[in-house]
Formats: C-alpha cells, structure tokens, sequence
C-alpha cells in the first residue's frame, strides 16, 4: 500500500496542503523547519523542493513505525547528530556493530565487514529489530524517520 493510499483521509482534511512531522498535519500550522519535506538536501546533497520530496513520499510504500524505546531513539539519535556512524548491523552471534560506510554481510565469517566499524556489544539487547537474517544493512537515518518511541512498559 502507498503512503497516498494510506493516509488519503487525512490528507483531504487539509485539502491537500499538509506536511509531516509525527504525523500529518496542516502544512500552514506545521512551518517548514519543522517538516520532514521541507528539507533543503537530501543524503546526496542535491537541492529539491518540498513538492517534490512530498510526491516521492506519497508514491513509495508505506511502511509500519519502527517501535524503540526512549533509550534507543536516544542513541540513535546521537549517533546520527554527533557522529559519522551512518549503519547499525548485528552480527550471526548478537553483536551490534556500526559503520561509516554501508557494510556488507560476510555470511562465510558470519558478520557485516566494511570500514570504520565500531561494536556496541553494550547495547546487544537493545534494537531486537535488528537482525542477523536481514539482507541489508539497517540505514540509521531511516529508522529516525519512521519510527515511534514507546514506554518500556509497552514492549
């Protein structure tokens, strides 16, 4: 299902005018600095208007929020601030490990290898969304912008 099929009630509420912060609301209200299509590049530094980031929204899959706890929400989001760790993998044996640059999956050795790696096996129970099985590696940028933070309690 597309974002566009997903949220069509919604988006008629406000005659089309919306933008998307948590979630959507009208696009007067909202301000630019605090919509997710507002912003001026993307991750290859190429200059696109809102308009544009808005149809590529409503034309790709809508995807289910990514469930973190307030700690979890908070590593990543220092990690993505504050440093250049760009992916987060675990490893065959439940290590969580980071990366610079996009890893690829060693499945002779049984872990992601690539460059500028960094473990975090102090937080290997955290992030049980991340798995061994997945085929690629999860983008951090990404989970930050779909995801919804829940009390521990609701886990």
């Amino acid at each position: 299902m597309l974002n566009a099929e997903r949220f069509k009630e919604e988006i008629n509420k406000h005659n089309n005018e919306f933008g998307l912060a948590d979630n959507i609301v009208d696009c007067g209200t909202l301000g630019c600095r605090n919509c997710r299509f507002s912003r001026l590049n993307n991750s290859d530094g190429v200059i696109i208007m809102c308009s544009t980031r808005k149809v590529k929204w409503l034309l790709s899959e809508y995807k289910e929020p990514i469930k973190l706890t307030r700690l979890e929400y908070d590593i990543l989001k220092y990690l993505s601030d504050n440093t250049k760790h760009m992916y987060i993998v675990r490893n065959k044996d439940g290590k969580l490990c980071i990366f610079d640059f996009e890893p690829v999956k060693n499945k002779v050795n049984d872990w992601w290898s690539g460059r500028y790696m960094y473990g975090m096996v102090m937080f290997d129970k955290l992030f049980q969304f991340i798995k061994w099985e997945d085929s690629t590696p999860t983008l951090i940028k990404d989970v930050l912008e779909n995801c919804e933070v829940v009390n521990d309690a609701e886990e």
